[in-house]
């Protein structure tokens, strides 16, 4: 529970920050390119706050699946990332057999069967 209120006050942000960052953008762009930015600055919120209408509740309703949307990103690479985890400490186990007995391994010349065993446990 805690996990989760962390990951929602760390995306709570973005509902002000959002907006502030659409109007610096598109300052920055019509500084840059001329009156032709207000057409894609138009766009662009058209496009950030309605979802086929041009309401302040599709906006609302925009912003609510963009954070369900972020959510449910954010749990599918919460997974991709304990995946990941497990992988690189099986990898760095080896690594560290291999490190801490570097003379048994010289001395025996057994570098190729561990250099296969590395090449494995990196796949």
């Amino acid at each position: 529970m805690l996990q989760k209120l962390e990951t929602f006050l760390q995306y709570l942000h973005n509902l002000w920050i959002g907006p502030l960052m659409l109007v610096e953008i598109s300052c920055l762009t019509y500084w840059e390119v001329g009156p032709s930015a207000l057409i894609g600055s138009a766009v662009l919120i058209a496009v950030a706050c309605c979802n086929g209408n041009i309401y302040i509740l599709n906006c609302f309703t925009s912003i609510i699946q963009c954070i369900l949307f972020q959510a449910i990103l954010s749990h599918a690479l919460g997974g991709m990332r304990v995946k990941t985890a497990r992988r690189t400490d099986v990898r760095i186990g080896i690594m560290n057999e291999i490190v801490n007995g570097i003379k048994v391994i010289k001395l025996n010349g057994w570098e190729f069967a561990f250099a296969d065993k590395i090449a494995e446990a990196r796949k």
